[in-house]
């Protein structure tokens, strides 16, 4: 057991929040490690503020678009699902689905239009024929989001819809337009940069769309202000030290800078070192974890 002396207060490492949960067994911190965690950092405030600034716009014919671009594993989708739950709260679901100002979508993995209204209806659960044509679908999308008060549609994985070849990508590109220009709404993209070069290509659309960047983080000490936070967080019962320069090298390094790999990494070792009773992370603990993505060899 870890215990502040001057203070009395266990584990004096940790967020106090977090401090009761570090008495728990092993299986109760093990789910902890793996529960959602929203951590603010400075870039994600400010994505945040111009989804804001969309959300406050007023409805009009030519509205203001996002296109939030930046590598894999780099945290696009979780500062889109933070955005989504503040204004929606924590599920959308039957009960909930009567006001949604921010509609968060998987983006279909197949290009192709009638994909797109089957998970709008899909995502708000509003029943549908799997079989219905198209302008059907469009008519029943466009009914369900103006009921539902939608003010912003987030289209996450965006370059799935831009798969395929230019017919295809022209007739997505053309639904979710339309969609903009009949219900009033802004639109926002997340992706790599390849959603971006197709979405260039239509001028009308591409003049409507702000591109905001998602870099990787670079080592210093804002990287090191964010382990520290990461520390404060991870119910383990003795002090990792993360922020001292070999752990946070080692962390950079590993992950690339990318916010995705490191909380796979974090929660990996998190989770053994709870396992085997070390209760810290370590540099052996993360020489020893082995993070693969599909595809690496």
């Amino acid at each position: 057991m870890t215990t502040d002396d001057a203070s009395g207060v266990e584990y004096p490492h940790l967020h106090r929040e977090v401090q009761a949960l570090a008495r728990a067994d092993a299986a109760a911190r093990v789910a902890l490690v793996h529960r959602d965690l929203w951590i603010p950092y400075e870039r994600a405030g400010e994505i945040e503020q111009r989804l804001a600034d969309l959300l406050a716009h007023p409805p009009s014919h030519r509205m203001p678009n996002l296109l939030i671009i930046g590598e894999r594993g780099n945290g696009k989708s979780s500062i889109a699902k933070h955005f989504a739950k503040r204004h929606c709260g924590p599920d959308l679901d039957e009960e909930t689905r009567s006001h949604v100002p921010v509609l968060l979508l998987e983006s279909p993995s197949e290009p192709r239009e009638v994909l797109i209204y089957q998970e709008i209806l899909r995502t708000l659960f509003s029943p549908f024929h799997p079989k219905a044509p198209v302008g059907h679908l469009r008519y029943q999308v466009e009914k369900t989001l103006g009921a539902t008060g939608t003010r912003i549609l987030i289209f996450d994985e965006v370059h799935h819809l831009l798969d395929g070849s230019s017919i295809k990508q022209r007739q997505c590109l053309n639904a979710i337009k339309s969609l903009a220009n009949t219900l009033r709404v802004a639109l926002v993209g997340i992706g790599t940069d390849r959603a971006e070069r197709v979405i260039a290509t239509d001028e009308q659309l591409a003049n409507r769309f702000e591109v905001l960047d998602l870099p990787a983080w670079t080592y210093g000490a804002s990287w090191r202000s964010l382990l520290a936070t990461f520390e404060l967080r991870l119910p383990l019962r003795r002090p990792s030290g993360l922020t001292d320069p070999p752990l946070a090298r080692l962390l950079h390094e590993q992950s690339g800078g990318r916010l995705g790999d490191l909380v796979l990494r974090l929660r990996g070792v998190a989770k053994a070192a709870i396992i085997d009773g070390a209760e810290q992370i370590t540099l052996a603990g993360l020489e020893a974890f082995v993070l693969r993505h599909p595809g690496e060899a």
